[in-house]
């Protein structure tokens, strides 16, 4: 019984937070981005810097982030935007990201299309559920996703949206989603440069405009 209880306490002082295991790092930083760990620890973010599940990232006013998951998803994160890492698994068997997303605005690109992909980002009372995409999105009482690549379900508790081709768009708040609609590559450019995404370099340089047919730039 001693023994026990030295284990016990032992186990608790040494380790009295669960361990984490990092899902990704920053890969590019501009300006002040900070990451708040499961241990409420404050760090600035830099090239390099570990992203752990529960880690919250936030990216102030005028700055903007790069991310690359374990799984080759790559985010970019505008300013004024926070995010948080709730949970993610990659593995042969398994592949699963929750994202919570408190405002802000980011583009996504994933391209695997695997069946058992499990990806899905929530804001307020909204999910989006991912499948192999490509998009850029804002979070706001405005909010509204437009999609590159792939597809993207938007949920509310009183309806779903989905959309699945190149340029479609949907805006959604105040617990309504708005019918499907098809975007310019001038309205795109806009979006992106009225929520600083377009200072981003992953949208240009791949050209992703290839996969909808339109002239690069």
């Amino acid at each position: 019984m001693r023994l026990f209880y030295f284990i016990f306490t032992f186990v608790l002082v040494n380790f009295p937070y669960p361990i984490i295991a990092e899902i990704g790092q920053i890969i590019e930083v501009y300006g002040k981005v900070q990451i708040r760990t499961n241990k409420a620890e404050i760090i600035d973010a830099k090239v390099g810097t570990k992203v752990a599940m529960y880690d919250m990232l936030k990216v102030r006013n005028g700055a903007s982030a790069t991310i690359s998951l374990n799984d080759k998803s790559i985010f970019t994160v505008g300013p004024k935007t926070t995010l948080v890492f709730d949970d993610f698994i990659y593995d042969q068997e398994n592949q699963k990201l929750r994202l919570r997303i408190i405002d802000g605005a980011l583009t996504f690109k994933n391209s695997d299309k695997n069946l058992k992909s499990d990806k899905k980002f929530t804001y307020n009372n909204f999910t989006l559920t991912i499948r192999g995409t490509e998009f850029a999105a804002k979070f706001r009482p405005d909010s509204q996703i437009i999609l590159l690549d792939g597809a993207v379900a938007v949920d509310s508790r009183d309806n779903t949206r989905v959309i699945d081709s190149p340029l479609q768009s949907v805006t959604f708040g105040y617990g309504k989603i708005s019918e499907p609609m098809t975007l310019t590559q001038k309205e795109l450019k806009q979006f992106l440069k009225d929520n600083g995404l377009d200072a981003f370099s992953n949208f240009q340089e791949e050209c992703f405009m290839n996969k909808i047919k339109i002239r690069c730039p």
